[in-house]
């Protein structure tokens, strides 16, 4: 019998079957796995580089917040995060400017993001005194130390009038249509006044849209025999009827009137601007004869800007059956300003510091250092450099958001109910705080302002009392806005923190002279020497009286008089609120610096 040989090399084969197919393997798992740790990896970088820029940014937001609010921020703080800590740092960046800083380390990741803020563009002041329609008049020795931009006439009176710098008298936008009813043609409807005392006048309501001088009104109408001459009025309204509270005013001749229909214009001798909105009446004022009146045509439900009546100026108004509309139009804007001095012998000084330009459409009695830029002009002592156009209006420096924002802020720190009296002696702080009443700082007391105020009422200093900014306030400045009429009277000064470039500002919302409640009161009245104080009356009037003095002013109207004046400083330019809750600070750069 045969013996089988054993075959020792079939083991080693299967054993290296096995080892290449683990190699094998493993070289497969991982192919697999290596791509995804490196996934995971490249995850875990973006989503550490993702949270440090979360983290800076909605640190440098919060402080951006905080600064604009007012609430307290150190100049370096720390907070502690669960993906890590945020460091912010805030410095400030010349006179009006603040650096805030954040940095943060995330893992192996660290970031740095800047930003920097400016105050916001609004609250800044570059002109020594600015004015609406309304204009400037200066009268006695008075005088501006700095430079005037109005969008009205400039107009001094007095012996020895001056503007150190330059004089600037804009226009106003170009005449247009604000409101129009009706077109020529026979009109579908009449309506018939001047027959009778209850029939003595014509009232046709209307609102504007455009925030534009009043210029003049145009009517549909034709006469009936020989009536008289035909005053037109503008006057506001009063529980849905024409008021006692004239705005201007103008005549027709009866014999611009034909015994046709036709539009006749009439130019008001005055030209305010109006309120967006608000209701007016124009009222055609005639006689009554039961022979000589007027018609003037109109439509039925073609107008819904406003409604007719019938009756009597300053009497009884009743509305007309059918309830139709007057065929008229409301013309704004198309003015052309002018700066003027006294007479050729008396003239406005500009330029007195050594410079100054006086430009206009129409430039009068006015002596200048430097050019007179007109289109017309006569008496001066120089000719008319044509060379330049007429100037535009430019914008208000402080807004009605500026306003509803600082009114918040007063509201957030508390309200006092009614009026507010400081007498006798002592030192009082208040702020931030809205006043529902009146305030009152007399004898020798001082209110000391420690934020913003809100007054719904009157503000009145007087005697020797004094406001002035809290010492916290640095060389920031502070707000008081007055709902009402603000009076600063006798050596009761309004100042700021004692720091240089520190001022109040103190705003009124009033448009006095205009509404009938004023009396012959103005939005504000100075006749002492108002120290480091900013006013602003872009509704109404801004009186100056006696030897007032102010750092600027801003008005629909200013009037000085006297040995009166504005004396303008550089700061004003770039007032710093940062330090009192109205901060008011702009975004100017934001970047990533690491």
């Amino acid at each position: 019998m045969k013996k089988k040989s054993l075959q020792y090399n079939q083991g080693a084969a299967l054993i290296t079957s096995v080892i290449v197919f683990m190699f094998t393997s493993l070289a497969v798992v991982a192919g697999v796995v290596q791509p995804a740790v490196k996934d995971f990896r490249t995850a875990t970088v973006f989503a550490e580089s993702r949270t440090t820029h979360v983290l800076v940014d909605s640190l440098v937001e919060d402080a951006m917040h905080r600064l604009r609010h007012g609430i307290p921020l150190a100049s370096e703080t720390t907070t502690e995060l669960p993906q890590g800590s945020v460091t912010i740092s805030v410095s400030d960046v010349g006179s009006n400017a603040k650096e805030i800083t954040a940095h943060t380390t995330v893992g192996v990741h660290e970031r740095r993001s800047q930003m920097q803020l400016t105050t916001a563009e609004g609250v800044s002041f570059f002109y020594g005194v600015q004015t609406g329609q309304g204009g400037m008049l200066l009268s006695g020795s008075s005088g501006i130390v700095g430079n005037v931009y109005a969008h009205g006439d400039i107009v001094g009176t007095g012996s020895s009038t001056y503007v150190t710098g330059s004089a600037v008298a804009a226009n106003s936008s170009a005449l247009s249509t604000d409101v129009e009813n009706g077109s020529s043609g026979t009109p579908p409807h009449i309506i018939t006044f001047g027959q009778s005392s209850g029939t003595q006048d014509m009232a046709q309501s209307f609102q504007l849209s455009e925030s534009s001088p009043l210029y003049k009104a145009s009517l549909y109408i034709k006469k009936i025999g020989t009536p008289g001459n035909l005053t037109v009025r503008i006057l506001k309204d009063s529980s849905g009827s024409p008021g006692a509270v004239q705005v201007a005013s103008g005549t027709i001749a009866s014999s611009l009137v034909t015994n046709s229909f036709a539009w006749v214009d009439v130019v008001f001798t005055t030209h305010p601007t109006l309120n967006v909105g608000e209701t007016y009446w124009l009222v055609v004022d005639g006689g009554n004869h039961n022979s000589r009146y007027y018609e003037v045509g109109a439509n039925l439900n073609s107008f819904t800007g406003g409604s007719a009546k019938r009756g009597q100026h300053s009497s009884t108004w009743n509305v007309l059956s059918p309830n139709v509309d007057a065929y008229f139009q409301i013309y704004v804007g198309g003015l052309t300003s002018t700066i003027t001095g006294p007479s050729q012998w008396n003239r406005l000084s500009v330029g007195t510091s050594g410079s100054g330009i006086a430009h206009a459409h129409t430039v009068n009695y006015t002596s200048a250092t430097d050019e007179i830029y007109c289109t017309t002009g006569t008496g001066n002592n120089k000719t008319c450099d044509t060379s330049r156009p007429d100037p535009e209006p430019i914008g208000w420096p402080v807004s009605p958001g500026n306003i509803i924002s600082w009114q918040e802020e007063a509201e957030s720190g508390g309200t006092t109910s009614g009026n507010f009296t400081l007498s006798g002696s002592g030192t009082t702080s208040l702020g931030p705080q809205k006043i529902t009443g009146n305030v009152s700082v007399g004898g020798s007391t001082i209110l000391n302002v420690t934020g913003t105020l809100w007054i719904q009422g009157d503000l009145t200093v007087n005697g020797s009392g004094r406001v002035r900014l809290d010492s916290s306030y640095g060389s920031g400045s502070g707000v008081i806005v007055v709902d009402g009429r603000v009076t600063i009277a006798g050596s009761s000064p309004v100042t700021g923190s004692g720091t240089a470039g520190s001022y109040i500002m103190v705003v009124s919302n009033s448009d006095c002279p205009t509404s009938s409640t004023c009396g012959s009161s103005n939005a504000i009245d100075i006749s002492g020497a108002a120290g480091a104080v900013i006013l602003v009356a872009q509704n109404g009037t801004i009186n100056f009286s006696g030897s007032a003095s102010a750092r600027q002013a801003t008005g629909y109207q200013i009037k000085l008089s006297g040995a009166t004046t504005v004396t303008y400083e550089e700061g004003i330019a770039n007032l710093d609120f940062s330090s009192g809750p109205s901060a008011t600070w702009g975004i100017s750069s934001w970047k990533e610096i690491e």
